[in-house]
């Protein structure tokens, strides 16, 4: 909500900027509530599948359809880890389509520690297979000409900027990755674990 719209009697309305200067709109607060969206997976043939494009631009991106498709890998593992598996009992396997493009990590921080961003691949009720390489005009699967790409230095000048994983599979987790470009992960410097810059898979303890 902008500061114009809040109740006179609880906010004060600043008329000048630092220099003295008057605004010519009231500023916003740098903070938007939006509801979060309900995702609503495609079930065909017994299988539960999600579309993923980071660029999709449609209001409504639920994940149901290409031209409704969601906006984060990341957050679509995340929903069939959360699926009860009470839920799915009539579901053989998980699937989600990823469009060409950029999906780079953006989340899972330790510690604050922007390099620990992955995508992290939870262990899901049901097998699941993650599939990149979808073209964005024709839907087409070709992963070496519609590069789906997962970029661990993404913006970055130098090697050491990488992210430590590009890729994180939790123990236990039933899962096969296709069509992916994994590129610029950094398993190095401060990095808890010096191997899986690209994917590094977590084991169950013995």
């Amino acid at each position: 909500m902008v500061l114009g719209a809040f109740p006179t009697e609880i906010v004060l309305s600043p008329e000048l900027d630092l220099w003295g200067n008057l605004f010519a709109q009231k500023p916003g607060m740098g903070a938007v509530k939006i509801d979060p969206v309900a995702l609503m997976p495609e079930s065909k043939d017994g299988v539960m599948r999600l579309y993923v494009d980071v660029e999709c631009t449609t209001p409504e991106h639920d994940g149901r359809s290409w031209d409704k498709a969601y906006r984060s890998l990341n957050e679509a593992i995340a929903y069939f880890a959360g699926l009860p598996e009470s839920s799915v009992s009539d579901v053989d396997s998980f699937e989600i389509r990823v469009c060409e493009g950029d999906c780079h990590p953006r989340y899972g921080f330790v510690n604050l520690d922007l390099k620990s961003a992955t995508i992290d691949i939870l262990k899901t009720p049901k097998p699941l297979t993650i599939r990149g390489g979808y073209s964005r005009q024709t839907r087409e699967w070709n992963p070496l000409q519609y590069r789906t790409v997962v970029d661990g230095n993404y913006g970055g000048s130098t090697l050491e900027e990488g992210v430590f994983h590009c890729m994180t599979v939790s123990a236990g987790a039933e899962v096969v990755i296709d069509g992916f470009h994994v590129v610029g992960g950094y398993a190095a410097g401060n990095a808890t674990y010096k191997q899986g810059a690209g994917l590094m898979m977590r084991t169950e303890p013995e």
